[in-house]
This record gives C-alpha cells, sequence and structure tokens, in this order.
C-alpha cells in the first residue's frame, strides 16, 4: 500500500508530532497521516490473483472529527462511502466485524484506490488494508 497527496493533505506526520499522533502510535500505529477540513487522501493497494477479501481498518484522532472512506476497485466499481457509524459504532474507527468486501471467484486484479476523506474538522488517522 502507498499513499499519494491530495487536496490538502499534509505528508505523513512524524514521529514527534503532537499529542494525538503520540496517542496512534502509543497503540502501535506506527504510520499516521494527517488531514485538513475537507481534504483527502488516496491510498493505493495492489491486489494480486487468488485474493478473496479485502478488509480496511481506518481509525482518527479526533474521535469529534469525521472521516468517510470510499473504495474504488480497478474496473470503477464503488465501495461506500463507509463513515464512522458504517461498522455499528460511532468512535473514531471503521473496523468491520465483518469483512465489507469479498468475493468467492476472487477479488479483481490491479490497483484499488481507498479514498480517506475528512468532511468535519482535521484529524490524524491511520488507515490500513489486510488483502487474502
Amino acid at each position: 500500500m502507498s499513499a499519494s497527496p491530495n487536496k490538502d493533505a499534509t505528508n505523513t506526520v512524524s514521529a514527534i508530532g503532537t499529542p494525538a499522533v503520540k496517542a496512534l502510535k502509543d497503540i502501535g500505529i506506527l504510520t499516521v497521516y494527517h488531514l485538513n477540513a475537507n481534504g483527502y487522501r488516496v491510498h493505493d493497494t495492489n491486489v494480486g490473483s487468488g485474493k478473496h477479501y479485502f478488509d480496511p481498518t481506518l481509525i482518527w484522532i479526533p474521535s469529534t472529527s469525521r472521516l468517510s472512506l470510499t473504495i474504488n476497485s480497478p474496473s470503477g466499481v464503488v465501495y461506500g462511502p463507509y463513515i464512522d457509524s458504517s461498522d455499528g459504532s460511532t468512535n473514531g474507527k471503521i473496523d468491520f466485524d465483518y469483512i465489507p468486501i469479498q468475493s468467492v471467484p476472487g477479488l479483481e486484479q490491479g490497483e484499488w484506490h481507498s479514498v480517506v476523506e475528512a468532511y468535519v474538522g482535521s484529524a490524524d488517522y491511520s488507515y490500513s488494508v489486510s488483502v487474502t
């Protein structure tokens, strides 16, 4: 997975940063990004053959900010947008108890684009995807 800066997004936040970044790092999150209000960042994930599950996790601080996650397959199929309550809890996290994108014959191969957008306030966040 790689991240490319987009509209109003800043570079990866350094290890010596805000208390929010320290809080995320204290729970084991090593890569933290920052979004200004109304900014977005695109994360690309390459999916190879024989993969069936795409399981994203988005965590942000402060939880009073509002982020959304929209995932686009290589052919343009759109999943989401997912918001804080999409996983059943409103807690500054989108982390499903089930795998939201799955395909028995196999996921579409190629670059999947995950768009993280701050639609209320600024936030420090971490995004990861498990593809199996």
